[in-house]
């Protein structure tokens, strides 16, 4: 497993192997000895219709791992750390389930989201703590104070 640099700080994002031949494709998510697990209390999932963005959630205490299995999502980072060095940044990218997966661990504090491109999408979350309401702060998509725009990814 690689580790690719995040302009957040503490934010891990770690590249997926995926095994892949005619019957399909094989991948190992996550090892207690990658970067950044944090423990494991809660493995959840959820399918999401292409178009829709879900955004903006973070927790006080939780640490969280995030992948797509399948289709094409656009990840977003805010960090909302005050003390952080990196606080207001963003951070977002585009990861396609089937060439380049990727995982992300989000500490608490950074605010997250994404929207499906190419879906329908299924997410899964992995999580240090069996989840808790009272943890999760939930943000509207286009709350002023991240001042992120949901729409349609940038093409290079």
């Amino acid at each position: 497993m690689e580790t690719q640099k995040t302009p957040i700080e503490g934010l891990i994002c770690n590249s997926i192997k995926r095994f892949a031949d005619e019957r399909g494709d094989f991948r190992e998510l996550v090892r207690r000895t990658d970067k950044g697990f944090q423990g494991f209390a809660q493995l959840s999932s959820s399918v999401i219709y292409e178009g829709i963005a879900k955004a903006w959630h973070m927790h006080w205490d939780q640490t969280e791992s995030m992948t797509n299995l399948l289709g094409i999502v656009k990840f977003a980072f805010a960090d909302r750390r005050e003390s952080s060095p990196t606080y207001g940044k963003i951070y977002e990218v585009l990861v396609d389930a089937s060439c380049n997966p990727r995982i992300f661990t989000i500490p608490p504090g950074i605010a997250h989201g994404y929207r499906i491109v190419l879906g329908p999408a299924v997410v899964c979350y992995l999580s240090n703590r069996v989840y808790d309401p009272k943890d999760q702060i939930k943000l509207a998509h286009d709350d002023p104070s991240i001042g992120y725009d949901w729409g349609a990814p940038k093409i290079v």
